[in-house]
């Protein structure tokens, strides 16, 4: 690991020993941090404690999900298609996802026996993110995911922005006590923000979220019989593959959360025999996310990951565009990526209808060429978003934002033509906004 990722995490663990003077404003109690004991929403099922309630209705056969449509507006540069993470970055408007999830938590401690499963599906824009590189959905024709996203020489706008199904999901788990084992597809471990769009504050994806691994389909060991600890352990036949494994990928995976009574701190990992835009070799991919409630107003969260990837073989170059720095590998035809990423999101909650967000973000990569020279990029974006709820409670969401993204290479922009990259440049404004309803 590098000198660099090895200050970030100091800086990281110093933050969880700071900000305890912020926890008695607003009448917080230190305990449970502002949680309300009485709401039923915050009751564990898996609580080692607890007796024959792991049994009640709350713990049976579940569902939920969402629908959000909107889009993404350039401000400057003629269109923001090509370098942000929205699929509607075309300045048009549309259905970014119609998400359903029906699952059953296998319920453990209690000394207990139970199973579980789950089934997620969409449809919408954002198909191109939660599909896979192979396997079932990776061959759904409308909105395929393709390992060759960013090559304008082989997809279409149309297919590009298209509208596509996913399935992220579709899994069985059973407990024994204080184990859970869970297989088949599912979501990854490591990340702050999540994929679907009703578990993050910005509509707009942050750029971490490229490099980070979002679906697997193994097998993963969970363990939560310690107090504050819950550990995780696994297989996976790669990254964002359904079921099939066409590069022979191989990796372990594990996730290690520590919670304490205002804080929480989570560690990830995934390593093994991977692939990166079709071609095959060693990756790793780790992160950190610490999270922190200051007051009953504030909330705070940062996020620091590192990856590399060793291929085989180089990539063939070509006409590309940077969705995130591993995408240099593709422009300068090379065999080998590293990046890192530091993000910072700071919120606060005005009233039960408002509520502000604050995201800065800097990623770098870079890669060895020919000669023993190294080619490096650099991305930073910061944006400012609020959510804002008509009614009372929060099923209907509308969250606007405004974001600055910057790059030492120029990269944004529309061109008219493939190939034509003399009216791209090295900064961008960004509107955005959608409509989101939760049930």
């Amino acid at each position: 690991m590098k000198k660099s990722s090895f200050r970030v995490y100091l800086l990281l663990a110093a933050a969880m020993l700071t900000g305890n003077a912020w926890a008695g404003e607003c009448g917080l109690d230190t305990v449970g941090c502002g949680t309300c004991a009485n709401d039923l929403s915050a009751v564990s099922c898996a609580d080692p404690s607890c007796t024959s309630a792991c049994y009640s209705p709350l713990c049976g056969i579940e569902y939920n999900g969402y629908i959000n449509a909107g889009g993404t507006f350039g401000m400057s540069n003629g269109g923001a298609k090509y370098n942000v993470l929205n699929a509607g970055s075309d300045n048009t408007l549309g259905l970014d996802g119609a998400y359903i999830s029906v699952f059953k938590k296998a319920q453990n401690g209690c000394g207990i026996m139970d199973w579980g499963f789950g089934y997620d599906t969409m449809f919408g824009r954002d198909a191109r993110y939660l599909s896979g590189y192979t396997g079932w959905d990776s061959q759904w024709e409308t909105g395929k995911r393709s390992s060759d996203f960013n090559n304008l020489q082989t997809l279409t706008d149309g297919q590009r922005e298209g509208y596509g199904f996913a399935m992220p999901q579709l899994y069985g788990e059973f407990s024994v006590n204080n184990f859970t084992v869970k297989a088949g597809h599912f979501y990854g471990l490591a990340g702050y923000e999540s994929a679907r769009a009703d578990q993050r504050f910005f509509y707009a994806y942050a750029r971490n979220f490229d490099v980070t691994p979002i679906t697997h389909s193994g097998a993963l060991v969970s363990w939560n019989g310690f107090q504050n600890l819950d550990v995780t352990i696994g297989w996976v036949n790669g990254i964002n593959n359904t079921f099939e494994n066409d590069y022979d990928e191989s990796m372990l995976t594990g996730a290690f959360k520590y919670k304490a009574d205002c804080w929480d701190v989570k560690y990830s990992y995934l390593v093994g025999d991977g692939a990166m835009y079709g071609i095959k070799g060693d990756r790793f991919h780790n992160d950190v996310v610490f999270t922190r409630k200051l007051n009953c107003k504030w909330d705070a969260a940062f996020m620091y990951n590192y990856g590399s990837f060793n291929g085989d073989e180089a990539a063939d170059a070509g006409d590309y565009y940077y969705s995130s720095v591993t995408d240099m590998m593709h422009v300068l035809g090379t065999d080998n990526v590293d990046y890192q990423t530091f993000a910072g999101y700071l919120f606060y909650t005005w009233n039960p209808c408002w509520k502000f967000g604050l995201r800065t973000e800097w990623q770098k990569g870079s890669t060895d060429i020919a000669d023993g020279e190294t080619f490096e990029t650099n991305l930073f974006n910061v944006g400012l978003g609020a959510n804002w709820s008509p009614m009372v409670g929060d099923n209907l969401i509308v969250r606007p934002e405004i974001r600055y993204d910057s790059s030492d290479q120029a990269i944004f922009g529309a061109p008219e033509t493939t190939g034509d990259r003399d009216g791209l440049k090295k900064s961008q404004y960004t509107l955005a906004f959608d409509v989101l309803y939760k049930f």
